[in-house]
């Protein structure tokens, strides 16, 4: 019996180190799995601040630049540092239509790019600015007001057209302002700009194929010359040029410019698109020209034309400039129809008819109603004006510089 005990005795001390070599090794291993496990876990989330980092710094650089001007000039490159103890941020920027395009990059070459418009579209922040033409502005049925209005020095007549007698409230005498015979001044450099892409003069990208695909504001985007009605895909950095271009309900298009004698957006169409035209424009019922979207057109001297039909609707801006004074009030500039909207800045440098509804900021030469084959000079009739600032202004009118981010680009 004494001599089993000490066998076993033998066999398990025999047994016992190896065990224990066995088992110590497996314990580090779990150890060192453990430890490449959370060495792995913290390269990634190294990986992933020093991204973060960079892109916060490029989202400062943007904030900065909205700010200062001298940052980097238009067509230029240059570098800023929003840190000390960080690496610098490269910018440059260029003009796409009325906005900013601001594409910044950092030290890994990653890039940001950002679409960029003015905080506030003039110092006067005007809901409404009627140029004094020697007669007072005049309200009727359905027409309101809210935020400041610049009148004629004549002051507001509250009058009917026809039988429709104005059934609202009066303007509170702190909201009301007296307008200069001008409106303000477009800026010179923009005004410039402008034309030529109405002249269809100016050509903003390489002249190449137009793909169905999103060209990249990073590159240097694409520009064609087309015939006729379109009703394809264009996305992106890319320049439509033609003369008379119609866009069907079937047209896909996003964050593009066209420019063109005429343009007719067909009914039904829905879209992203800053038009620039030396003629006309017409905008169907039930058209949709998103934000951030717009229509300019500069006749020169002849008599320019922009109507928008009734349940049609653009946000951005519309402006529309021409050097033929309409004083008979017989050729207008501009029509927005009963149930049609424009979200953003009006500018009409010439006579204009409205109604529906206009959320941001209008400026108008002149203005009158139509009924029952009279003319009412002066008079504003079912047309609801609203100040509003919730969406950035185009690059347009001199003033304060500041900026404010639109939205990000591919």
């Amino acid at each position: 019996m004494i001599h089993r005990k000490s066998n076993i005795a033998a066999f398990v001390s025999g047994y016992a180190l190896p065990a224990v070599l066995v088992i110590s090794v497996v314990i580090l291993l779990l150890i060192l799995a453990v430890y490449s496990a959370l060495s792995l876990d913290l390269r990634q989330y190294s990986v992933y601040h020093d991204a973060k980092q960079r892109r916060e710094d490029m989202e400062a650089a943007i904030v900065l630049l909205c700010r200062d001007s001298c940052l980097c000039a238009y067509g230029e490159a240059a570098e800023v540092n929003p840190f000390k103890d960080r690496m610098a941020i490269g910018m440059r920027r260029y003009c796409w239509g009325l906005y900013d395009i601001a594409v910044m990059s950092d030290s890994a070459k990653d890039t940001l790019v950002v679409m960029l418009g003015k905080y506030r579209e003039h110092s006067a922040g005007a809901a409404f600015w009627l140029c004094d033409r020697n007669r007072a502005l005049s309200l009727s049925a359905g027409a309101s007001i809210a935020g400041i209005a610049y009148i004629p020095l004549s002051g507001i007549n509250y009058t009917s057209v026809g039988s429709q007698y104005y059934d609202g409230e009066h303007l509170p005498d702190n909201l009301v302002r007296i307008a200069g015979k001008e409106l303000p001044h477009i800026e010179c450099s923009v005004s410039e700009y402008a034309r030529r892409l109405c002249g269809r003069t100016a050509v903003l990208c390489p002249s190449g194929f137009l793909s169905s695909e999103y060209m990249s504001f990073r590159g240097s985007g694409v520009s064609s010359i087309v015939y006729g009605e379109l009703q394809d895909t264009l996305l992106g950095h890319v320049h439509v040029i033609g003369d008379v271009l119609e866009f069907s309900a079937q047209a896909f298009v996003s964050d593009i410019i066209v420019s063109a004698r005429k343009v007719i957006l067909k009914s039904g169409f829905h879209g992203r698109m800053q038009i620039f035209a030396s003629d006309t424009v017409l905008v169907e019922s039930g058209v949709s020209l998103e934000y951030p979207s717009g229509i300019y057109v500069d006749s020169g001297t002849s008599r320019p034309y922009v109507r928008l039909n009734d349940g049609s609707k653009v946000s951005g801006y519309v402006v529309v400039t021409g050097e033929c004074a309409d004083l008979q009030l017989r050729y207008p500039s501009y029509v927005q129809e009963g149930r049609a909207g424009v979200e953003g800045l009006l500018y009409v440098n010439g006579s204009c008819e409205l109604g529906g509804y206009i959320s941001g900021a209008a400026y108008v030469r002149d203005c009158y109603s139509f009924s029952e084959g009279n003319i009412y000079a002066g008079t504003l009739y079912g047309i609801r004006m609203s100040r509003c600032d919730s969406l950035a202004f185009p690059v347009l009118l001199g003033g304060d510089y500041h900026r404010r981010q639109i939205k990000m680009l591919h």
